[in-house]
């Protein structure tokens, strides 16, 4: 039933971040609960979003096995990206006159990169629709809102830990990819 009420939070927030952000409160939840189920049920439909639409895609010039590769190199760096996220964020937030939570840092950065998740899902079934990826966009609006109303730091500091934040998730995810994943896979796109 928590699943359930916490899942209807969710979908409130996404309709409507600064009216959902405001009601916002996710008071039993642990970080534990952020990394299991929701963490990852979402980055498992992306790992088999990976594996089905490279699959269609580069089959005819790729083994099986190198796309599996590719697919969980690629789980293991979203799992290290929201991990690490999650981590520097959270390192933030005594800065701006914050108690340091990674329980709230968490679901934060979960809701906010949800439309970005789905992005990646809709952009490995269907490489064609790749206009669609401009829904990534949304997840910096909620992310504003969340850290306006959810996180609730200081109206004078809201911008710069804004601008921090997405430089940050931005940076992060760059970086990994570029290190990680580009080397070894460098036909994937």
């Amino acid at each position: 039933m928590e699943i359930k009420s916490t899942t209807d939070k969710i979908v409130k927030i996404l309709l409507n971040p600064p009216l959902g952000w405001k009601k916002a409160e996710f008071s039993g939840l642990k970080f534990g609960n952020v990394i299991f189920p929701y963490l990852t049920g979402i980055l498992v439909l992306c790992f088999l979003s990976r594996v089905i639409g490279k699959s269609l895609s580069y089959l005819s010039i790729s083994s099986i096995q190198h796309i599996m590769f590719y697919s969980l190199f690629s789980l293991f760096v979203d799992y290290l990206f929201f991990i690490s996220l999650v981590l520097s964020i959270n390192a933030l937030l005594p800065y701006n006159d914050s108690k340091a939570d990674k329980t709230k840092v968490g679901f934060l950065l979960l809701i906010s990169l949800l439309p970005f998740y789905a992005s990646i899902i809709i952009l490995n079934l269907l490489p064609s629709l790749f206009f669609l990826a401009i829904i990534s966009f949304y997840s910096l609006f909620i992310l504003y809102w969340g850290i306006s109303k959810y996180l609730k730091i200081n109206e004078k500091r809201q911008v710069i830990f804004f601008t921090l934040t997405s430089i940050i998730i931005i940076g992060i995810w760059l970086i990994l990819h570029f290190i990680i994943i580009y080397p070894f896979f460098e036909f994937f796109i």
